[in-house]
């Protein structure tokens, strides 16, 4: 990302800072599934405990580090965006079947599925191994399928299949039916470019741990 648009990231994420300072906190907490004490919500990013300080908006990582600008928009839009009769589905659809989304569907092809296909072909296994580092659980589709849940009421399904004699790799992403009740249209491929970041960066630690230890 560029400096200029991480600027521009920067003063967007203080808008809805700000916003999220006048909700009620509490509320959401308990409809998003986060825990709230007296100045923090706890918030599970990929099952690692984020905090946000209550009376600035500021977001730590499980370290207390300040993650980069896109992971703390997409938590913000999440707590700015949810729908208060927001319900799960057991309903799951692909990226073109969700209506206030479809539009940013090239952009989701080329950031979230196309780095799926070209990094794990010919490696499932490895696939498999990093959708279980980012705690996804198996699922019986495709040469491995896997549900991750970068957020509690936000969960993708990665469909994988690996190239053979008569086709290429392919991946297909799951959604459930009611994602944009819990978070902003736009931000759904981008959680799902984020989700495929951090698969292919578990791969890559997974990898050299073995490289390690030959």
């Amino acid at each position: 990302m560029s400096q200029e648009y991480e600027s521009n990231y920067e003063k967007v994420f203080s808008h809805f800072q700000e916003e999220f300072l006048k909700m009620d906190q509490q509320a959401a907490a308990e409809k998003l599934g986060l825990g709230c004490d007296g100045e923090t919500l706890t918030i599970p990013w990929f099952g690692k405990p984020w905090k946000i300080d209550r009376r600035t908006g500021r977001i730590t990582d499980e370290n207390g580090k300040i993650p980069d600008v896109t992971q703390r928009l997409l938590i913000m839009h999440h707590l700015c965006f949810f729908r208060m009769d927001a319900v799960r589905s057991d309903k799951w659809v692909p990226f073109r079947q969700i209506r206030e989304a479809a539009c940013f569907e090239r952009a989701y092809q080329k950031s979230a599925v196309d780095p799926v296909v070209e990094y794990f072909t010919g490696k499932t296994e490895l696939f498999a191994q990093a959708c279980r580092a980012l705690g996804g659980t198996g699922v019986p589709y495709g040469d491995a399928g896997f549900r991750i849940y970068p957020l509690p009421q936000i969960g993708l399904t990665y469909i994988f299949y690996d190239a053979d004699e008569e086709f290429g790799a392919s991946c297909n992403i799951l959604f459930e039916s009611t994602v944009t009740w819990w978070i902003h249209p736009e931000s759904v491929p981008t959680i799902a470019s984020t989700v495929t970041e951090k698969l292919i960066a578990a791969a890559e630690r997974i990898t050299k741990q073995e490289e390690l230890t030959k």
